[in-house]
């Protein structure tokens, strides 16, 4: 039993050291790039590729290796196809296929660049006949030729530097011309002035100088920096070198062997270069970026995410932008919702207002027509007094007559047609009032104020015989206005100045005549009485029913009463005229109360050529 136990776990050491060791003659495809062959760090010539192979296939003696060379184009294809499973190249080209899937194994270092994160760098070259302090930005519109453009160590490090320096490195040369990964020939070319500056890896003007003797002296790196220890200068800064990588399809025992096996090479002799892991490829990465190449080759493109990637501040600015704009509007918004709600509620405070004022003003104007209707009846009643007293004495008349005998034919017939005659004057009365009642008052026809003022004064006349009235008028005086307004007018103020005069035993007088007011012709009408100071009345009591001063002296008076317009009326018509209303009164004596009144009226004159047309009534 002990012995069967011993056995079972030999078997499955075994076959566990059989599963965990690759193959016998397990196959590793092996690409290399067909770049220039001084591919070490220093100024020796030394042949990496060609060593390294040789030593795997010493130290890994269980794996074949099949190599094949390839340019750069053709070792990309090849890796997308799954044909290479291990590959020896620059950093560049490890970091490009980074993100699809590789993984480096190891990185070549040297006694003079012992940090595999900081081993190659790139040099601009130039002839030793240029400014003495000449430097990368000097550079810029001057011709360049370089080994290949996909060259990360030649050409891609010293392109990053330019970009770096805030410029295009696309458009900083007026031209770039290529070798096609000949060094010798960038030299050459910058050395007999084909071009003005050349783009090589750093310390490979020092290592072709010492075999090509004809450069010596010639040609010269701009802005150099010692690179550790060595006697050549680099313009860039420094990056990992030539890295051993692995893709996805390898199996990971044999990448582990192909490791172990560059980690655990003896430096070399001369150089002494050996193998390192490098940790640091942000800066292979940042190097792309800056060039938008590489796994940054869509920055380069017109994509959308090529775009919102290079654009992004921008976007971020107008994107605050817009949403400062936004608050704006919404809060302007808000204020004009306020304020038109502000203004609406004031619109609404102003038409209240203006309905108030307008029912104020219908309340004025009814008043007023009120006032004027009290005047009109006054009228009616003054007027049809005459006409209906004279045909009452006339009817007595005819009664008489017509009892006597013989009867006066003659008599009667002139008894007649007065009565025919005082009927048509009260019809026409009547008319007018109608007229004026149903038709809107017309204050443009022109009227001849000197007959009116005398008709009205006769009219007067015969209603106070005992208070004398006079009357100077300037002959042909016209306004324009509405002769029942201005008879009314002219008839209140006669018959309230000679009631006043009367009661006071005065006379009264009247003058019209024409005055210039600011270059202007007017009317002027200006009466003249004794009685008492004129009072501001209440406007309630400017529309009430005058009564008989005397009336209150005496109980058994009776009241003389009789319908007017009051001063408020008569102010009311002058300003609808356009005219003006002015009262003044003067004491006769010191100490009395009996006064000299005067009240003056002016209304706008008709124009000179404008005659007074009758009207047909």
């Amino acid at each position: 039993m002990r012995l069967q136990l011993i056995r079972t776990i030999l078997l499955t050491l075994l076959a566990a050291c059989a599963a965990g060791s690759p193959a016998a003659d397990d196959v590793v495809r092996f690409g290399l790039l067909d770049i220039e062959r001084e591919a070490t760090y220093g100024d020796r010539r030394d042949n990496v590729q060609a060593s390294t192979v040789d030593y795997l296939r010493g130290a890994c003696p269980t794996l074949q290796f099949e190599v094949k060379t390839y340019d750069i184009i053709g070792l990309r294809e090849a890796i997308h196809a799954g044909e290479v499973d291990a590959f020896l190249s620059s950093s560049g080209f490890f970091v490009e296929f980074w993100q699809h899937g590789a993984k480096d194994l190891a990185t070549l270092v040297s006694t003079d660049f012992p940090d595999p994160n900081q081993c190659v760098g790139g040099s601009f070259i130039v002839s030793a006949d240029k400014p003495g302090r000449l430097t990368i930005d000097d550079l810029q519109g001057l011709r360049a030729t370089a080994p290949n453009p996909q060259n990360f160590m030649a050409f891609q490090i010293g392109m990053a530097e330019i970009a770096r320096r805030g410029y295009d490195p696309r458009k900083f040369f007026s031209s770039v011309s290529y070798t096609g990964n000949d060094l010798r020939e960038v030299l050459r070319r910058v050395a007999s002035g084909e071009a003005d500056v050349g783009l090589v890896r750093a310390c490979i003007l020092e290592s072709l100088e010492q075999r090509m003797p004809e450069l010596q002296g010639k040609l010269r790196v701009v802005e150099p920096a010692a690179a550790g220890s060595l006697r050549c200068a680099v313009s860039t800064r420094l990056y990992p070198g030539w890295t051993v990588a692995v893709t996805a399809g390898i199996r990971p025992q044999t990448a582990e062997l192909i490791a172990r096996a560059l980690l655990n090479q003896p430096a070399t002799a001369e150089g002494g270069y050996h193998w390192s892991v490098a940790t640091d490829f942000k800066s292979v990465n940042e190097v792309f970026r800056l060039l938008k190449t590489g796994p940054y080759a869509y920055l380069s493109e017109w994509t959308l995410k090529g775009f919102l990637v290079r654009y992004w501040p921008w976007f971020a600015v107008l994107a605050l932008g817009l949403l400062f704009w936004i608050l704006h509007w919404l809060r302007a918004e808000s204020l004009v919702k306020k304020r038109t709600a502000e203004l609406n509620a004031a619109l609404e405070r102003e038409e209240a207002l203006h309905r108030q004022a307008i029912g104020a003003a219908e309340e004025s104007e009814r008043l007023l027509q009120l006032g004027v209707v009290n005047e009109l009846s006054c009228i009616y009643a003054h007027e049809m007094a005459q006409p209906l007293t004279s045909i009452g004495y006339l009817a007595r008349t005819l009664r008489t007559l017509c009892g006597r005998e013989p009867v006066n034919r003659e008599l009667i017939g002139r008894c007649a047609k007065k009565i025919t005659a005082d009927l048509a004057a009260a019809q026409a009365i009547l008319a007018r009032v109608r007229r004026y009642a149903k038709a809107p008052i017309r204050r443009s026809d022109p009227v001849d104020l000197t007959a009116l003022t005398c008709e009205v004064a006769e009219s007067v006349r015969r209603l106070n015989p005992g208070t004398p009235l006079t009357v100077e008028a300037a002959e042909n005086v016209t306004v324009r206005g509405d002769a029942l307004e201005l008879s009314i007018l002219v008839l209140n103020l006669l018959k309230n100045a000679a009631s006043a005069a009367s009661a006071l035993k005065g006379d009264v007088s009247v003058t019209l005549g024409t005055v210039e007011s600011d270059g202007k012709p007017f009317a002027r009408l200006v009466i003249r009485n004794i009685g008492t100071k004129l009072s501001v009345t209440p406007f309630a009591e400017r529309m009430l029913i005058r009564s008989d001063p005397d009336a209150a002296a005496s109980a058994d008076a009776k009241p003389r009463s009789g319908l007017g317009l009051g001063l408020l009326i008569v102010q009311s018509i002058v300003r609808a005229h356009g005219g003006t209303f002015e009262t003044s009164s003067v004491p006769i004596a010191e100490g009395e109360t009996p006064e000299r009144i005067t009240i003056t009226v002016t209304l706008p004159l008709a124009k000179p050529d404008e005659s007074v047309e009758a009207e047909e009534h």
